[in-house]
């Protein structure tokens, strides 16, 4: 996994703790004093199949709590991905194999709502404000949630090769407009605009190898990170607006003509 950091950090070694199983996705930070007091960093660790909140002091780290949606078991179906609302940082969302996404309350220690989001396994989700987020899929789509209205979603982007899962999803935080996905077995990185659904506003393909990773800068709305299998993880530099003033342009000169050709055929004005 990459992370964009907005300065240059070195880290030390506060502590360590065992956890009963593997850990496969990367701690993340969350906005400091906002949640439980006391807490001075506030960062997650997703495990296999469940969830652990790791609280952070000045020379150790603990488990805060472990949040299961199973209420038979200490099991549950093993979640792909999570992330953390940025805008209500008591609001987590992870993503499962069982084809749903659940929005935790972090305060409250319980689920606040779990959505059946798609019809295959959901690999990773991605919040774009304060109530919603997106995911992708094996089922190839890239879906997009707004918890007012739970019984519906808006499908914007779609694999153009049957059957092949999205497996990562970046929403830009500076410009909420655009997000990326990326493909299973796949070197390109697929920019998307949420107002135009369906269709990618640009295709990156800087790797020689599967693309396994991608993040959006914090502090800028034109660059965007990728990792992957060729073991390279280059900073791409897109100047979007500009590119997606064009492509506007461009779709408006067509409809222009088009109307009119239209009204020469026709032999009257509409």
């Amino acid at each position: 996994m990459v992370v964009w950091s907005e300065a240059c950090v070195i880290y030390s070694s506060l502590g360590s703790m065992r956890i009963a199983r593997p850990s496969n996705m990367l701690p993340k930070v969350a906005q400091e004093e906002q949640l439980w007091n006391g807490l001075k960093h506030g960062s997650k660790l997703r495990m296999l199949d469940d969830m652990g909140c790791l609280q952070v002091h000045d020379d150790q780290v603990e488990l805060k709590s472990l949040l299961n949606n199973n209420k038979h078991s200490e099991y549950c179906a093993p979640l792909t991905s999570f992330d953390w609302n940025e805008v209500e940082p008591k609001r987590l969302g992870t993503s499962s194999i069982d084809t749903t996404c659940t929005i935790w309350d972090i305060e409250k220690e319980m689920v606040d709502t779990q959505l059946i989001a798609h019809d295959k396994e959901v690999y990773d989700i991605a919040w774009g404000g304060a109530g919603v987020f997106a995911s992708v899929s094996a089922d190839g789509s890239v879906r997009v949630f707004d918890l007012r209205d739970k019984e519906h979603s808006t499908i914007i982007y779609e694999s153009t090769k049957p059957d092949t899962p999205l497996l990562r999803l970046g929403w830009n935080k500076q410009d909420p407009r655009y997000m990326a996905t990326i493909l299973m077995d796949s070197s390109k990185v697929v920019v998307l605009d949420i107002r135009v659904p369906t269709v990618p506003v640009a295709e990156l393909q800087r790797h020689q190898a599967c693309v396994n990773s991608v993040a959006w800068a914090p502090h800028s709305p034109c660059h965007i990170c990728t990792a992957g299998d060729d073991s390279q993880v280059p900073s791409l530099f897109m100047c979007i607006l500009n590119y997606i003033s064009g492509v506007l342009a461009n779709i408006m000169t067509k409809s222009s003509h088009c109307f009119q050709k239209c009204e020469r055929n026709l032999g009257h004005r509409f």
